[in-house]
């Protein structure tokens, strides 16, 4: 009786044992919230991407044009403090796998770069009065598309401005009510001011304040706290 009395007695330290080491994970929600606090508790980092862009990048590009292109994704990533981050893709590794966030919304588009009588070029040309540097389709297919009149841009700069430009239309952004900002309808800027910012912020719900906007002598003042449809 005694023996097998400890043989139960050993099955059920061998079972609580189990339980402890290999306990099964705790169920988390589905939508975990936007910032999760890091303490030496949780090691939960602090989550603030809010949007991913995957950017199937044209092989027409040139190397300097490439260059250009990954000079502006390294300047949004850090003026929306990662609010949005951005993946580009050479055309020529379409097929090589990606490992995505699950915290953010994917914006899968692509970049191409075209000539200026090229029939979309023309037909915006002819619709906006003027020439177009670049435009986001926003219907193209099989993704949304940024097109490039690349020979009508002049200066690295405004080469910037014009990518970064469309890609905030990726996401959603609208044009600006303010000259000198970067979603200006006229390229004024090559980075994003105080009213691209804002907009942005009411997008995703951030903090504008932990933004980084770009300030030349001809910002206006604005109040980052200003109700929405300020830009």
């Amino acid at each position: 009786m005694i023996d097998i009395l400890r043989f139960f007695s050993k099955l059920l330290f061998v079972f609580l044992l189990i339980n402890i080491v290999c306990a099964p994970p705790a169920l988390l929600n589905d939508d975990p919230p936007d910032t999760q606090t890091h303490d030496h508790f949780t090691g939960f980092a602090p989550v603030r991407t809010k949007a991913v862009i995957v950017a199937l990048v044209d092989d027409a590009f040139s190397n300097i044009e490439n260059d250009i292109i990954q000079e502006t994704v390294y300047t949004l990533e850090y003026q929306t403090n990662d609010t949005i981050k951005i993946i580009l893709v050479p055309q020529n590794e379409m097929a090589k796998p990606l490992t995505l966030p699950t915290n953010a919304t994917i914006y899968p588009i692509m970049i191409r770069k075209v000539e200026t009588d090229n029939p979309q070029v023309m037909a915006v040309d002819d619709s906006i009065k003027g020439p177009m540097l670049g435009f986001y389709d926003a219907k193209a297919s099989p993704v949304p598309t940024i097109i490039i009149a690349y020979a009508r841009i002049q200066y690295a700069n405004e080469y910037q401005g014009v990518v970064m430009h469309e890609l905030l239309h990726s996401i959603g952004m609208e044009h600006s009510h303010y000259e000198w900002q970067l979603m200006y309808p006229a390229i004024s800027a090559s980075c994003m001011g105080m009213h691209d910012v804002l907009q942005l912020a009411h997008m995703f719900g951030t903090n504008p304040d932990d933004m980084h906007a770009c300030e030349s002598d001809s910002d206006e003042p604005v109040c980052l706290r200003d109700y929405e449809g300020n830009y």
